[in-house]
């Protein structure tokens, strides 16, 4: 018999191996950690950086609103005080028997009309009638008729345009008004009074020390002179907030307290913790 052919022998392929790549996650995160937690942290000290200036520029506003509105109040009471005697006087100047006597031209009657005037007026210091153009320095008046009140006088002649003002006399204070006396179609004289500041000053109110420190300025050829204050000097510090009269020579600059300030004091307080 035929021998038989051999058997074909069968190759074995062997598994293929496996490996295992490494991961994104698992290969750069421990290396990216850090510079993720640096982000975190600046992105965080970012917001607050942007926190505290909207808490900055919101206490400056407040501060803004609350010393604008302190300086008007005291400066609109003081206003108010003056245009009421600039009034009062004003109607006196209108008055018949004072055009008829500065008419006149009679020396006695005039000063004797004004020493009756005078006596009408508690608070006044000085009361003086002067037809156009006679009017001159008085150092036996209070307070005396200097040029300060010279200059009034001019300005009221010419066209009535002198505003109160206020003189300092022997450390006390006066209140001025000056008002034209006319007649149809031109002016005959002044009429001059000076009242008792001590005496307006119960009339303007007072500021609690604790919420700040605010000065009424008057100011002539760029030097200005404080007036009146009120509150706690202590307060007075930067530039305060200055608001201007409607007389334009008055002015009041306020000092809040930083008591007062609460954003600020809130951001403050936030930026500490």
């Amino acid at each position: 018999p035929a021998p038989e052919a051999p058997k074909p022998v069968e190759e074995s392929n062997p598994a293929p191996e496996t490996t295992t790549a490494p991961t994104i996650k698992s290969g750069l995160l421990p290396i990216m950690l850090p510079a993720l937690a640096g982000s975190a942290v600046v992105v965080i000290l970012t917001g607050l950086l942007l926190f505290m200036l909207v808490l900055q520029s919101g206490s400056q506003r407040q501060m803004a609103i609350l010393g604008n509105s302190g300086a008007q109040q005291f400066l609109g009471q003081l206003e108010q005080q003056a245009r009421t005697f600039d009034a009062l006087v004003g109607a006196l100047a209108s008055d018949p028997a004072i055009i008829s006597v500065l008419q006149e031209g009679i020396p006695e009657a005039t000063d004797a009309r004004a020493s009756t005037l005078k006596q009408q007026l508690p608070a006044a210091t000085n009361v003086k009638l002067f037809a156009r153009g006679s009017a001159k320095k008085d150092v036996q008046t209070t307070p005396p008729i200097s040029f300060a009140q010279l200059d009034m006088i001019a300005r009221a002649e010419k066209d009535d345009s002198a505003l109160p003002e206020i003189h300092v006399h022997d450390n006390r204070k006066f209140l001025t008004v000056v008002k034209a006396v006319k007649e149809p179609g031109r002016t005959v004289g002044t009429l001059l009074v000076s009242f008792d500041f001590a005496q307006i000053l119960p009339l303007m109110p007072a500021l609690a020390g604790e919420l700040g420190f605010v000065e009424i300025i008057q100011t002539f050829s760029g030097k200005p002179s404080v007036i009146h204050s009120s509150g706690d000097s202590a307060h007075k510090q930067g530039e305060g907030y200055l608001v201007q009269g409607g007389i334009r020579h008055f002015s009041a600059r306020y000092y809040p307290a930083a008591a007062t300030d609460a954003l600020g004091a809130s951001g403050g307080l936030f930026w500490g913790v």
